[in-house]
């Protein structure tokens, strides 16, 4: 039976999943993001190896959402980089360094204000806490937050959402 999923996936969806992809670096703005996972009896490697689950997808004004799962061994920026050969335009990812030193020139990469916020609030913790009032961290934190939120206003707008953006964490 599993031979013959295997030769569904490869037959059926395969060919979907091409042209998803292909769709899909036609765009202007992608995300991109890769997780852990771990995979049993992998060749070469034990079973407590870490592989990666990378994940494309359109931003959220596209008409017709496309979002893309492609499994690699490995953490390596190649993967990403094959996976978006043929894109140009902003790819809006974490700060993977990956993204940033190995993606073409046509590729630009632009951040997030949840991953910004969060560096800001490491520094804020970092410091003792009669130092944390007034600081450039404590600045910089509000500014991210108050850029997160009016984002998620701006996007809550746009989209008809009525759910509300918690606001910072501080």
């Amino acid at each position: 039976m599993s031979n013959w999923v295997l030769r569904v996936a490869e037959d059926w969806l395969k060919p979907v999943y091409e042209e998803l992809h292909r769709r899909l670096l036609q765009r202007q703005v992608l995300h991109a993001d890769e997780t852990t996972l771990q995979v049993l009896k992998l060749e070469g490697r034990t079973a407590r190896s870490k592989c990666y689950m990378w994940l494309y997808r359109t931003s959220g004004d596209a008409k017709a959402p496309v979002v893309l799962y492609e499994y690699r061994p490995t953490r390596k920026a190649e993967n990403a980089a094959a996976f978006l050969e043929s894109f140009s335009g902003w790819l809006h990812a974490d700060g993977y360094a990956g993204y940033h030193r190995r993606l073409p020139k046509n590729i630009r990469v632009v951040g997030c204000w949840a991953y910004l916020r969060r560096k800001f609030d490491e520094a804020v913790d970092a410091l003792p806490k009669d130092q944390r009032a007034g600081c450039a961290a404590l600045e910089g934190l509000d500014n991210a937050s108050s850029g997160l939120s009016r984002n998620w206003q701006g996007c809550r707008r746009k989209n008809g959402v009525n759910s509300v953006w918690p606001g910072p964490s501080r």
